[in-house]
């Protein structure tokens, strides 16, 4: 009964009351005319009934006595649904609304740009491959403890119009038949202002060559990947 008096008052909001009254009169007389059915042919009371027990005595009279059953109670169940409580379910509930669902906002995106660089970077005092970024200076500081050791020092400059906030880069060390002997990663957090400058350092590093090799014989070359912009735009570098 609940759930007739809740799809009742569903589809009043959609269809009308008129509509829902004779959908209401189907779901409620159909059990009640089975109801009659049982009673009057389920012989054997297992509550089930059989093609065998519904022609097992056909006759005019018992037709007719569930006939006039039926009708009856269809009455006297239709008018206590148009005069009692159902109507008034239906006209004071309010109507149901489904709830919209709501989305998460989704974060914009980062603007990103691809650059084509050159095939070969730029060395010492010149921009790497048409990044804004320039290796102003470089210095190699060896370590007390063991001499095997460097920390390389440097300094960039931001020759773009925006500041960066992020670097993903390095630099290499070549030597004069531009042969690579060391590679070190550029401080990724390194925020430099526009048209500014900024000092900082590798760590050590374990770089015997340089021992061997004056500052004038090292080609130290700058390459950069992605820079990430104080408005959170990325430019990538191929």
């Amino acid at each position: 009964m609940c759930r007739v008096i809740r799809l009742a008052i569903k589809l009043t909001n959609e269809v009308g009351e008129d509509k829902v009254m004779e959908e209401v009169y189907g779901y409620l007389l159909g059990p009640v005319f089975a109801y009659f059915l049982l009673a009057n042919f389920d012989y054997d009371a297992d509550g089930k009934l059989t093609l065998q027990e519904f022609n097992q005595e056909l006759a005019d009279k018992n037709i007719s006595s569930l006939i006039a059953d039926f009708n009856s109670a269809k009455d006297d169940v239709a008018s206590k649904l148009s005069t009692g409580l159902l109507p008034k379910i239906l006209k004071t509930t309010p109507k149901i609304n489904t709830p919209a669902i709501k989305r998460k906002s989704q974060k914009p995106k980062p603007k990103v740009t691809v650059v084509q660089k050159r095939k070969k970077n730029l060395v010492l005092g010149k921009q790497d491959q048409g990044t804004p970024l320039e290796l102003v200076s470089w210095n190699a500081k060896r370590d007390k403890r063991n001499s095997d050791n460097y920390n390389i020092q440097y300094t960039l400059r931001n020759k773009l119009g925006k500041g960066i906030k992020l670097i993903d880069g390095s630099i290499s060390l070549h030597d004069l038949l531009d042969k690579g002997f060391i590679r070190i990663s550029i401080t990724r957090d390194l925020r430099i202002a526009r048209n500014a400058t900024a000092k900082s350092s590798s760590g050590l590093y374990r770089i015997r060559r340089l021992a061997n090799l004056a500052k004038d014989d090292v080609r130290p070359k700058l390459h950069i990947r992605q820079l990430v912009l104080e408005d959170n735009s990325i430019i990538k570098y191929k």
